[in-house]
């Protein structure tokens, strides 16, 4: 594997996804490590095999409803085990994932939701009020609990495979912040998110030694390794709502989860309200699996 020089630093190039989707990182995963934890919430939580089961009823769902590759469903949850399977469960449908924020302005979320043509919108029972005000007519807003009825039902016998996606298809999109227009829906590709990942694991060992707490919104670009990172083996600590801006409640949710892997600006454990802000920490490792 080659380097590439940045000032002092020598980072491994990234490397390449050799034609992977995101399904399969997670198929691999599965393989390798079906009973540890994937995902966790609070006292909720998910092993690898859970998170494949619970995602392939919504990518059987979604494609029963005529999801197919390369279109865009929405995901309107809150920070959530939801947020974790839903991405996996589109992904794995063939489709792309659209995050739209429950803390976003109507307005904003009205044209993300009609800019990019979506006709699924996946929420949460509690969102779906809110949500059904907000999309277009028209447009189906599904929950997890749909997808498990679906999977007990008898259509589910008659539904055909899922196609599953390929490297060059759609895996999301993200709206840009419109400050200098309105905002443009950048898609980003299989391939493309795989090749991060695999970096990430090469560079920085995202890798199933390490526990990543996720808190970034989940709106923006950088947060999608963080809800993804399913794909590396790692183990996800999802944040409550608004913890990415508590320095107080980031740090109690480092300690209580062991995170070793965590994304912000330093600053940010340098505000007043952290107190371990100015001292580092010693990252506890999982427990090697046999």
């Amino acid at each position: 594997m080659g380097t590439r020089e940045f000032g002092e630093l020598t980072l491994p190039l990234p490397v390449t996804s050799k034609g992977e989707c995101l399904s399969d990182l997670l198929r691999e995963q599965l393989r390798k490590r079906p009973d540890d934890t994937a995902v966790v919430h609070g006292k909720d939580t998910l092993t690898y095999r859970e998170l494949a089961e619970i995602s392939a009823n919504l990518a059987a769902y979604l494609s029963h409803l005529g999801a197919a590759c390369d279109d865009v469903v929405g995901i309107f949850v809150e920070p959530s085990i939801d947020l974790v399977v839903g991405a996996w469960g589109i992904l794995c449908s063939g489709s792309g994932y659209l995050p739209l924020s429950p803390d976003y302005p109507e307005e904003r979320l009205r044209y993300m939701i009609e800019d990019s043509r979506t006709s699924i919108v996946l929420s949460q029972e509690k969102l779906r009020p809110r949500l059904i005000g907000l999309v277009p007519p028209g447009t189906t807003v599904i929950t997890l609990e749909d997808a498990a009825e679906f999977a007990k039902s008898e259509y589910v016998k008659s539904a055909g495979k899922v196609a599953g996606p390929r490297p060059g298809n759609l895996a999301y999109v993200i709206y840009t912040s419109g400050s200098t227009g309105k905002p443009k829906g950048v898609m980003i590709e299989h391939r493309s998110i795989v090749n991060q990942l695999r970096w990430l694991k090469e560079a920085h060992g995202i890798d199933w030694r390490k526990t990543v707490l996720q808190k970034t919104p989940m709106s923006f670009d950088a947060a999608q390794w963080e809800i993804l990172a399913s794909g590396c083996g790692s183990q996800i600590v999802m944040g409550d709502p608004g913890l990415y801006r508590d320095p107080e409640g980031l740090v109690q949710s480092i300690a209580q989860h062991r995170v070793t892997t965590l994304q912000c600006v330093p600053t940010l454990l340098h505000r007043p309200g952290c107190p371990y802000g100015s001292r580092p920490r010693t990252a506890v490792p999982r427990p090697q699996p046999p």
